[in-house]
């Protein structure tokens, strides 16, 4: 399963390909990955938007677009990004295929059907409920110890709760 760490490798892969790439729309043969969208929402929304860049929020990779808004995506299980050119035989997991400029395609692989993409202006929307990002400079030690002092519940899944702490997941 995608967590912190490989999520935050797929968002520096991601970094050094995406920015500057224009999005002509896309393709879902999953519609239930679009919790928000339907397939058409999502073409015509992300036709003629920009990618402005690209970051990670806990587990969830985030295109930021211009001239606003973001492309969200969650990997779950078994999900993977890849940028392929447009007549490369697709793979049949490709569920949701980005299409960009240069003929090329960023594909969302997920064998397992459990990923999931959003289209939207506001981040928070999808992002809002996680807690601290573990690996940002002012996060200390002596923060985890503050979130769960006082707390009842098992370890774990208080761990495991992404409003604790942001990426965490059942293999670490």
């Amino acid at each position: 399963m995608p967590e912190l760490p490989e999520v935050q490798t797929y968002v520096d892969d991601l970094a050094r390909q995406l920015p500057g790439r224009c999005l002509l729309g896309a393709r879902c043969s999953w519609p239930r990955q679009l919790p928000r969208s339907s397939p058409s929402e999502l073409n015509l929304g992300l036709a003629g938007r920009r990618v402005r860049g690209i970051r990670r929020r806990g587990k969830y990779i985030v295109l930021d677009l211009e001239p606003s808004g973001h492309l969200i995506v969650h990997l779950k299980m078994s999900g993977r990004l890849q940028i392929v050119p447009a007549v490369e035989v697709p793979n049949p997991h490709a569920h949701v295929v980005f299409l960009l400029d240069r003929g090329d395609e960023l594909r969302f692989h997920d064998p397992r059907k459990f990923g999931r993409v959003w289209l939207e202006e506001d981040a928070s929307s999808v992002l809002g409920h996680l807690g601290p990002e573990p690996l940002e400079p002012g996060y200390v030690p002596a923060d985890l110890a503050a979130a769960l002092k006082g707390r009842r519940q098992r370890l774990k899944p208080l761990l495991l709760d992404q409003r604790t702490l942001a990426g965490l997941g059942n293999i670490y």
